[in-house]
């Protein structure tokens, strides 16, 4: 008889953990990019902030790129002209706040132009 147990309360059953094996059809890695990471990159290789520094894409173009991948996921679930007010909220944002305009300026080495209005 031993007394490892005594004061202890009345012992559970061990546990088990699962046995690694292969991931089922459901399970999937976590990613942060999903499907729309390797859309972010051209042919070139490069990513859309690289491009705006190499002088490939304009500004506006990496602002309009930048809203219709953070948009991707809503295409056929909203129609077509409130996927577009969505886009250009986004768009408008980036230009307007301060915090998002330090973020671009930081991605892509180049400051946004003060509004013309």
């Amino acid at each position: 008889m031993s007394i490892d147990r005594i004061g202890k309360g009345p012992g559970l059953p061990p546990t088990t953990t699962p046995a690694a094996g292969p991931a089922g059809p459901t399970a999937r890695p976590f990613s942060v990019g999903g499907t729309g990471a390797a859309s972010a990159t051209s042919t070139t290789g490069l990513s859309p902030a690289d491009q705006v520094r190499r002088g490939d894409l304009s500004l506006d173009q990496y602002l309009d790129l930048r809203a219709q991948e953070a948009t991707r996921h809503l295409e056929g679930r909203l129609g077509a002209a409130d996927l577009q007010r969505i886009q250009q909220t986004l768009r408008d944002q980036l230009r307007t706040d301060p915090a998002l305009q330090e973020l671009v300026q930081a991605a892509t080495g180049q400051r946004l132009p003060e509004d013309e209005g």
